[in-house]
């Protein structure tokens, strides 16, 4: 009997079982070159449904062995013996296709010359994502198989694309690369934590709905987790990117830092940015993209009072850029209100958005992009009291 065994991607096994004219109880082998396979079945396709002698189909497989066809991984099961009348057969031929092919083959798989050892693993992943679907084609109009939740194991058989061949115990389907988070992932996880180490807030803000925190930015990159809405968040960077499902469109994308062992990216009309209360009715509408304290004051009617410099940014403008302008406010103890004590409109500011204490006072720093979009010019300011100047640069 002739059996083709497929027990993982990318081997086949050809099994030879004992019958009533056959010696052998069983012999196993398994092909490390599938692409080789159509040969071996040409080889032997006008001979399997027709009548053989009892030694004639090892005689064929090992014409396609000395064809080219290379042996990965061998094992014997039972052993090699007779029944009946040995005498029956051809003893010559026998002893023949024994020397040149089954004691060669033994030998060399017990002295692991010649058989290789088990393949790799599939690598695993973890689902993320809620209501993730297992489907049957790689397409997000096929048929669900199954719908897993966030914590399910997978084994990751391939990837096609944005998609992975998954195996789930005996199911086997698609399922879509953002919603899996592989072992190997997490190592790149990690290298976004201990980046954000040193990376000072922008702002905070809070989640207007719920969001999915993902590894990279892009719609169709792994996912962390679904953050809820109305999780605080620090908002670290910003970036722009083409929409991959929409020619001539752009995402806006924050980088944020939920806690000190998780930071993602988010797409950034979900967060709002805070504004601090004393400020607040004073923010036109403008969406306060940072926000940094420049000094604290100690007013005996008011306690404590802090003084802002804020990156606002004006609804629909020019998605690359973070902030359209800056806005200084300080306190007029004498009023007991905040009050602009300096403005500049019309910026193409870029984060970081820095400050700076020296014993002459605060200072501060932002970044303008440059017309080609890629380069960032400093601009540096010192404050006197609540007098603003920008320094003058070198030369």
């Amino acid at each position: 009997m002739l059996c083709l065994e497929r027990n993982r991607p990318g081997l086949a096994g050809i099994t030879l079982q004992k019958d009533f004219h056959t010696p052998f109880r069983r012999f196993q082998c398994r092909i490390a070159e599938p692409g080789q396979l159509n040969a071996f079945l040409e080889q032997f396709k006008r001979r399997i449904e027709g009548e053989f002698s009892p030694f004639q189909l090892p005689d064929y497989l090992l014409e396609a062995l000395e064809g080219g066809l290379k042996v990965g991984h061998c094992r014997i099961i039972g052993s090699i013996g007779h029944s009946g009348n040995f005498t029956r057969y051809n003893n010559q031929r026998a002893m023949k296709i024994l020397s040149r092919f089954l004691v060669p083959v033994s030998f060399a798989c017990i002295l692991g010359t010649a058989c290789t050892p088990k393949g790799p693993e599939p690598e695993r992943a973890t689902v993320n994502a809620e209501h993730s679907s297992l489907r049957t084609r790689n397409s997000a109009t096929s048929r669900t198989l199954k719908v897993l939740e966030p914590g399910t194991h997978v084994e990751i058989l391939e990837r096609e694309g944005r998609w992975y061949r998954v195996r789930l115990d005996d199911i086997e389907g698609y399922m879509e690369v953002s919603t899996l988070l592989t072992d190997a992932m997490r190592d790149h996880i990690q290298e976004n934590i201990n980046s954000a180490i040193n990376q000072v807030p922008q702002n905070t803000g809070l989640l207007r709905e719920d969001g999915n925190l993902r590894v990279d930015p892009g719609r169709n990159t792994s996912i962390l987790r679904q953050l809820r809405a109305q999780t605080a968040v620090e908002v670290l960077e910003r970036k722009t990117l083409p929409r991959e499902d929409a020619a001539g469109k752009l995402d806006s994308w924050l980088k944020v830092r939920t806690s000190p062992t998780e930071v993602g990216w988010l797409l950034s009309s979900f967060v709002e940015f805070d504004v601090p209360e004393g400020i607040a009715p004073y923010t036109e509408d403008f969406a306060y993209s940072a926000v940094k304290v420049l000094h604290e004051i100690d007013d005996p009617v008011a306690g404590l009072i802090r003084w802002y410099i804020v990156g606002e940014r004006r609804p629909g403008f020019d998605p690359n850029i973070d902030f359209t302008g800056i806005r200084v406010f300080t306190w007029n103890q004498s009023k007991q209100r905040y009050e602009t004590a300096y403005r500049r409109p019309g910026l193409r500011g870029v984060y970081p958005l820095e400050v700076t204490q020296t014993p002459k006072g605060p200072t501060f720093r932002f970044y303008e992009l440059g017309p080609d979009g890629k380069t960032k010019e400093p601009r540096d300011f010192v404050m006197n009291g609540v007098v603003v100047r920008e320094s003058k640069k070198p030369g």
